[in-house]
């Protein structure tokens, strides 16, 4: 974890205060120098910091943590006592720190399992006896040193502090531990009663003087002082531990931050917030004046001190609801005795106040106060100013809730609050006050709002939007069957257009040149008497005839058929050109030539261009050769066909490019652009002329059409 080593105190001048204090900066420790840990206390004990982590007990040596004891442990918590420091583990262990010796605090073989259903509020070790107040559990423990465990049962219903010879031992038990605490001084007994229903959480006690103490549960802090609350406050946070430096300073480690109050009262208008949001665990003060604080997972802090500072600042309250961490700080108790109590319950609170609603702003804007509120949707800042009465039993504190938008009543100490942008609905506000004597308001102050809905949240709004839906609904299905009819009649045309593409590729295919001249040699060979070539050549040309004519039928043909008709053709111009040339015809082994397919009528034509206008002109010496071959590349099937002739320029040159062979070019490329049309993909001709040594040596013209291997 990356944390700043300096974290600035934040504070807001309202007067000053002078005071020998520490630096305004918490400087963090071993930050990048060793593992990260959880710390759930600090103590400083024998000249010596002690952290109690999850890794054990550590002390701090060389501006480092070294592993003092129980490298497995998980450490909970400290409670220094006079010439020992006592400390407790996660599964029910206690120990002592004695002349730098680790010694355990002798327990019985069942006592775990006494507790192990309870939360160890404090302990205290006095006599060979530990003592143990917890949260959960009806009983506070006494376990003596033979073993022998007691209850005491007569203090079952409360919870409750003891007080004597400045020694003080306290728990929180019994049926109704959320509400209250019965505090027993000098065989006086008196109950606190908290303000808010925090349910089972621990109890924070510390003593400051002589009958002057300072309790806290959750969020609320209430300093007792002779019997009587001197101040009770909430901070915004819940209260994790609270320590009282040698000048004084009262200090208060929270689950967000740390706030110091410099002249050592809870009430007062200068503090100070240190380290943000972070969950304090521990807090304690070495012999050269250093403020050490731990936090659970952030590491440990150091405050220095310095010659003098000014603390300014204002009273820290806030509405953020957060747990209790696992770290407590223990004060130094001692054996109590709870025989021979004289019961005297003293009323520590007064008349209850009145709480009005001052004030109210609707964005931003000041407003009579009135019960009812009907609000457009974009009327929704609130701002609610309380009061409390009479004023002299000020200043007051405050719990409010907003039913619609709060589930559970929230404290301050301010009597000012916002609500910015609400959503629509019926909202009820409702606000109590608490005096300075801790007793709270009976009446609450109320107010209800109803946030109209913004337009487009309304049934005429939707009745509308549903009607123009409706309408580009129906102009959108208009459009899609126009649009597709549209598509169906360019269809019907591409497909006409094609046939009549296919037409010309037969005429063309069957050039009558071609049918003539193949006639004569047939007329030929019967004339000379060669029967057996002439009813040979005959049969050839009538089985090419009858499988142009089957083909000119289909849309696709397999890639044999295609083959077939193309042997029977360049046999047949063999035998005209007198063995002139050779012919091959290859298929790549990823193609299956009697299952793809091609459009028929396409190839034959070209093969008859590199025969009549390529080969024909080569010399007497050199033989003719025409390749044709089936190949896959990028899908796309490559039907490509390759002659060593003289090539398009020199045909060029000799006349010999007819009108056929330009209408059959300009057919194949338009029966391929229908194609393309027609299947949405691509179909392509492309032409290259062959050179060898700078001469031409040949035409090539592939035709790439769609592979369809389904």
């Amino acid at each position: 974890m990356n944390v700043s080593k300096h974290i600035v105190a934040i504070f807001i001048l309202l007067s000053p205060l002078l005071l020998p204090a520490q630096n305004a900066v918490f400087e963090k420790q071993f930050d990048n120098n060793v593992e990260p840990f959880f710390c759930y206390d600090i103590a400083f004990f024998n000249n010596k910091i002690y952290l109690a982590t999850d890794q054990g007990v550590f002390t701090v040596k060389n501006q480092l943590p070294e592993l003092f004891h129980f490298s497995n442990a998980e450490i909970l918590s400290f409670n220094p006592q006079d010439s020992i420091l006592l400390f407790n583990d996660f599964d029910g262990n206690f120990f002592q720190i004695k002349n730098n010796r680790v010694q355990p605090v002798y327990t019985p073989s069942g006592f775990k399992k006494i507790i192990q259903n309870t939360i160890i509020n404090s302990y205290v070790y006095y006599d060979d006896t530990l003592y143990i107040g917890s949260v959960l559990g009806e009983n506070a423990l006494k376990v003596f040193k033979n073993g022998y465990v007691q209850l005491f049962n007569d203090t079952s219903s409360f919870s409750y502090i003891y007080n004597k010879n400045n020694i003080l031992f306290y728990g929180n038990y019994g049926k109704s531990p959320s509400g209250e605490l019965k505090i027993i001084e000098n065989k006086h007994t008196y109950t606190l009663h908290f303000s808010t229903q925090t349910g089972i959480t621990k109890i924070l006690v510390a003593q400051k003087n002589k009958n002057d103490y300072l309790v806290a549960k959750g969020q609320e802090i209430i300093h007792i002082k002779n019997g009587k609350i001197d101040a009770q406050n909430f901070l915004g946070k819940s209260v994790e531990c609270i320590f009282t430096d040698n000048e004084h300073k009262l200090w208060i480690g929270t689950s967000g931050g740390i706030i110091c109050f410099p002249n050592g009262k809870i009430d007062s208008e200068n503090s100070i917030n240190y380290l943000g949001n972070k969950t304090i665990s521990g807090i304690c003060q070495d012999n050269a004046g250093n403020i050490w604080v731990a936090t659970v997972s952030s590491g440990i802090y150091k405050l220095s001190p310095a010659p003098e500072i000014t603390y300014t600042g204002t009273a820290t309250f806030s509405s953020d609801s957060i747990q209790n961490a696992i770290g407590i700080k223990s004060v130094t108790p001692a054996l109590p005795s709870l025989n021979n109590l004289v019961i005297n319950d003293s009323a520590l609170n007064q008349t209850p106040p009145l709480c009005t609603i001052t004030s109210l702003k609707i964005n931003n804007r000041d407003t009579s106060v009135i019960n009812f509120y009907q609000l457009p949707s974009k009327s929704n800042s609130i701002i609610i100013e309380l009061g409390g009465f009479p004023l002299k039993n000020g200043p007051y504190k405050y719990k409010y809730k907003l039913t619609g938008l709060d589930t559970n009543w929230i404290y301050s100490g301010e009597n000012k609050i916002h609500y910015a942008l609400l959503p629509k609905g019926t909202y009820i506000f409702e606000a109590q006050c608490m005096d300075k004597y801790g007793k709270w308001s009976v009446n609450k102050a109320t107010v209800t709002f109803e946030i109209l809905p913004p337009f487009y949240e309304t049934t005429q709004f939707w009745f509308s939007a549903l009607i123009i839906i409706l309408i580009l609904l129906a102009g959108f299905v208009y459009l899609y069957f126009k649009r597709k009819q549209k598509q169906e009649q360019e269809k019907l045309l591409q497909n006409k257009k094609l046939v009549e593409s296919e037409m010309l590729a037969l005429r063309t295919q069957m050039n009558p040149h071609f049918i003539f001249n193949t006639l004569a040699s047939i007329q030929s060979y019967i004339v000379e008497k060669n029967t057996k070539d002439a009813e040979y050549f005959l049969t050839v040309f009538s089985k090419l005839l009858r499988q142009v004519l089957e083909n000119s039928k289909k849309q696709n043909i397999t890639i044999q058929e295609e083959i077939n008709s193309l042997k029977l053709y360049l046999e047949l111009e063999q035998v005209r050109f007198n063995h002139k040339f050779d012919f091959d015809i290859e298929v790549s082994p990823d193609i299956d030539p009697k299952y793809d397919t091609i459009p028929p009528m396409l190839l034959q034509p070209i093969v008859e261009n590199a025969l009549w206008h390529g080969l024909r002109h080569l010399p007497p010496n050199k033989k003719g050769k025409i390749k044709i071959s089936f190949t896959i590349e990028n899908n796309s099937l490559v039907c490509t066909i390759t002659d060593n002739g003289v090539g398009r320029s020199k045909a060029e040159k000799l006349k010999s490019l007819s009108e056929h062979n330009s209408l059959a070019t300009r057919n194949i490329e338009h029966r391929l652009e229908l194609l393309a049309t027609l299947h949405k993909k691509q179909f392509a001709m492309e032409i290259t002329d062959l050179y060898h040594d700078n001469k031409p040596a040949g035409t090539e013209v592939k035709i790439i059409i769609p592979y369809e291997n389904d």
